[in-house]
Parts: C-alpha cells; structure tokens; sequence
C-alpha cells in the first residue's frame, strides 16, 4: 500500500512537471508565432520593395537599351554631317585655290589691317583739325622780312624819332636835302634808269622779288614840297641807296 502512494505521488509530481514544461513551452510557442509574424511582416515589405526595384531595374534597362538607340542615330547623323561638311570643304577650296584655314587666316588680317587703318585716320582727322588751327595762327603771325645789305644799321634813323624837332630846323634842312636829293638823282640816273632799285637779298638772281618771296622796295622822285614824312623817307632812302652803290660796286 505504501508503495502504491509513493508511486501515485511521483507520478503526480511528473505530471505537475510536465504541466509546467508544457506551459512554459506554449509560452515561449507564444513568442516565436509574434516573431514570425513580425519578421513575416518585414518579409512581405522586403518583397514588395524587391519587386519595386525590380520595375525600376526593367524600366532602366529599357531607358539604356532607347538610349544606345539614340546614341547610334547621333553617332550615324554625326558622321554624315562630318561627310557633309568634308565635301563642302573641298568644294570651297576647289573654288577658292586654298585651303578654308589660309583664307580665314587672311580675312582675319585683313579685318585686323582694317581696324588698324580706321584708327589711323581717326587720329590723323583729329591732328589735322589741330594743324588746321595751329596753321591759321600761324599765317596771322607771318611778317614779311626785308633783307637789306647795308652796312649801316637801320637802328641808327630811331635817333630821328628820340630827339624833338623843330620846324624851322627841318625847313633849313630841306634846302641842303633838296641839293643832295638833285646829286643823288643824277647818281640814280645812271646807276638804274627806271629809278628802281630792290632791296632784296635775292637781287643776283636776276629774278622779281615776288617770284622769289622777297619784298621789294621802289624809291620815286622826291616831291617838291616836303613834309615831315618825306624828310623821314628821304633819310632812309638816302641810307639804303649808300648801301646798294656800295653792294653794286662790290659786285663789279
């Protein structure tokens, strides 16, 4: 009988062990059925996004395959183009007798040369209106020299001009200036009978003095009545013809 209960008792502790296992076993069943639906979860998203990228990957290839299409027609127009233009390069240099690279050489120095020359005149243009200016001012400043060969300075008459003179002085000095004017008219007589004579430096020549650009001076017969002015004339005249008698000699 006793060994009835201890067996009846071990059993019944196997059964409550067993019980446990079982529980625990149906507990830890409990956590792997949500950890396969979890990771089902994840599954089904990693194939919706493998068959996403899938489509993408055909729809790509598809681009690359419309693309090397169209990369082959470029590559086909580009060659007839390359052809084309070829041919019209040999036609232009067959008209022209040179290669395109020398004429366009040439056009580029010929606009060059052009620009160059447009500069040059506009510089020219503006330095003529200066010299046009500078020209005018210059013509005004223009004096006529007189070139006398006289060994007497010319400076020696502005005596006249510094001293006062008196009237009755220069009356009395009409009288011996009328008998030296009578002596030296004779003198003029012979010497030149026209009565001319050129003060000019260019007298060898045998040339007017307007051809030559020199001024020439023309000395007429003294009036009979005289005045301050002609008295001043006749001393230079006097002066100016001691000068040619004696340039006139020399040349003899």
């Amino acid at each position: 009988m006793e060994d009835v209960l201890k067996e009846n008792k071990r059993v019944t502790d196997r059964e409550k062990i067993l019980e446990m296992r079982v529980k625990r076993l149906e507990a830890d069943n409990k956590a792997l059925i949500k950890k396969i639906d979890a990771d089902q979860s994840e599954i089904d998203i990693l194939k919706v996004r493998v068959a996403e990228l899938e489509e993408d990957k055909v729809q790509r290839d598809e681009h690359n395959k419309y693309l090397e299409l169209k990369n082959k027609e470029l590559e086909a127009a580009k060659a007839l183009k390359e052809h084309e233009f070829y041919m019209l390069n040999k036609v232009v240099e067959n008209m022209l007798g040179k290669s395109i690279e020398q004429r366009f050489e040439e056009i580029q120095v010929e606009e060059l040369r052009a620009k160059r020359q447009a500069k040059i005149d506009a510089q020219m243009k503006d330095n003529g209106k200066g010299v046009e200016g500078s020209v005018e001012v210059s013509e005004r400043s223009i004096v006529p020299s007189l070139v006398i060969e006289n060994p007497v300075p010319l400076s020696a008459v502005s005596a006249i001009f510094d001293e006062d003179v008196v009237v009755d002085d220069m009356i009395t000095a009409e009288g011996e200036i009328e008998d030296e004017s009578e002596e030296d008219e004779d003198k003029e007589k012979i010497d030149d009978p026209d009565d001319v004579f050129s003060a000019s430096s260019h007298d060898d020549d045998n040339d007017d003095d307007d051809d030559q650009g020199g001024m020439g001076v023309k000395v007429t017969e003294p009036s009979s009545e005289k005045t301050v002015d002609d008295y001043l004339n006749d001393s230079v005249n006097e002066e100016t013809e001691g000068a040619d008698g004696k340039g006139e000699h020399g040349d003899d």
